[in-house]
């Protein structure tokens, strides 16, 4: 029995020469294993602190870096604007020379003189071009962009002519004389006609002919109010002095427009303006204006306001 328990013993531990050769090597292998594994562990260890520590050291480095730069950004930003601040006092301070003047005679360059800003300059030599008048030196006060504490200071300073003061002519009554226009005809006016009107400057008065060229003349006087931009309110004052004759004066031959100039009219857009050649071509020349009734698109409220624009040759 203690034999059969050596023989197992001896075959199971009991090892050849070779076969301990190569235990010895596996054992060195696993070691050599271990050893460079623990030293990568340490390498890994020490590059993950050092990054860990060149991070800090840059977070630290640009927020000082950031405060640094607030600090010169916030001192430069205070100069600048103090600077500017300065300036702006000085442009916004002209210099005064207080003296008489007579407010319906001085010049541009006085009012300069004694400190007025050039666009309150351009305001009183517009007002006085429009015949206003200063009747007294308290008339400065309605002088708008004039501030009240410099116009206390200049009122000291104002000689007005009692003649001039009775021979005065207010701005209101200017206006009233300026716009006390005999009725005018909404298809022969010119620029300067339509500009006699109340409300009506040179900006709508020309396109108010603008759109009279464009249509080829009025055939009612509502058509004005129909201008791009003109107020309602401002039609209205005009409306009773338009008067309307001889007009449309200039229409459009069915048979022979293009598309292209049929939709320069403003009544007339690009489809509809295919849609009358499109007819045209597939049923042959327009007999009479009425023919247009015939389009399905051509609406009988468009129809109204086009069809004095047409002729049949």
């Amino acid at each position: 029995m203690m034999h059969q328990i050596k023989h197992l013993l001896e075959a199971y531990f009991v090892f050849t020469r070779r076969e301990r050769i190569a235990l010895f090597i596996l054992i060195g292998i696993v070691f050599i294993v271990i050893f460079i594994a623990n030293q990568m562990s340490k390498k890994i260890t020490v590059t993950d602190r050092i990054t860990m520590e060149s991070k800090t050291l840059k977070t630290e480095l640009d927020k000082k870096n950031n405060e640094r730069d607030k600090a010169a950004f916030s001192g430069n930003y205070h100069r600048k604007v103090n600077q500017r601040w300065g300036y702006k006092n000085r442009a916004s301070s002209p210099k005064r020379a207080l003296f008489v003047f007579n407010p319906n005679t001085a010049d541009a360059e006085e009012w300069l003189k004694l400190g007025v800003k050039e666009s309150v300059v351009n305001t009183i030599m517009k007002y006085r071009e429009k015949g206003g008048l200063f009747q007294k030196p308290e008339d400065l006060r309605r002088i708008f962009g004039l501030s009240p504490t410099f116009c206390e200071a200049l009122i000291p300073f104002v000689r007005i002519p009692e003649n001039q003061v009775t021979l005065s002519k207010p701005a209101s009554a200017f206006r009233q004389s300026r716009k006390s226009v005999t009725n005018i005809n909404i298809n022969e006016a010119t620029l300067e006609d339509w500009k006699m009107l109340e409300g009506i400057g040179p900006g709508y008065a020309q396109r108010i002919i603008n759109f009279r060229e464009k249509l080829g003349g009025f055939y009612s006087i509502e058509q004005v109010a129909e201008t791009y931009g003109l107020p309602d309110s401002i039609f209205q004052k005009i409306k009773p002095w338009l008067v309307f004759s001889n007009g449309p004066y200039r229409t459009i031959n069915l048979n022979e427009v293009s598309s292209d100039d049929l939709k320069k009219h403003p009544y007339i857009d690009f489809r509809i303006a295919n849609n009358i050649v499109s007819f045209r071509n597939q049923h042959g020349a327009f007999e009479s204006i009425a023919d247009l009734r015939k389009i399905a698109s051509l609406s009988s409220d468009l129809y109204d306001k086009i069809h004095l624009y047409m002729n049949i040759k």
